[in-house]
């Protein structure tokens, strides 16, 4: 839930190679289409711009659920920084190996319909759809 910031691809392939599903969400949705998306996914951990933690807060609180929140930009004090995780891992980090897919069914990315007739509906795509929409470029 955040604007093109430079961390925010960063936490995308991250979610990639360790085959968890990304759902990214715009922060200019409203609270009422941020709600609805999370009550169908989920989220365990949300990424989001400074300007809308107060507004994940309350959705995460109104959902009971207890997801983990990093600020990517514009950061709130007394909130947990994306920098925090991009720490120097030592040894650990130089042998790191993506987590295999099994067979490229897996969800890879939850992505939000244009919501015509109403609120936006979660579209899922597989690693292997992203990995066949790539080879085409």
């Amino acid at each position: 839930m955040a604007s093109n910031t430079t961390y925010a691809m960063p936490v995308v392939f991250g979610s990639l190679f360790i085959n968890v599903p990304c759902h990214p969400i715009d922060p200019t949705f409203s609270r009422e289409a941020i709600a609805y998306s999370w009550s169908k996914t989920k989220p365990k951990v949300i990424f989001c711009d400074g300007s809308v933690y107060e507004i994940v807060k309350e959705v995460l609180k109104d959902l009971d659920l207890s997801s983990e929140v990093y600020i990517l930009n514009n950061h709130i004090e007394g909130a947990k920084k994306v920098q925090d995780l991009f720490v120097d891992r030592g040894l650990k980090e130089r042998f790191f190996q993506p987590r295999e897919i099994e067979n490229g069914d897996q969800t890879a990315v939850v992505l939000c319909s244009s919501g015509s007739t109403g609120l936006s509906k979660a579209v899922t795509l597989s690693h292997k759809s992203i990995t066949r929409m790539f080879s085409i470029l």
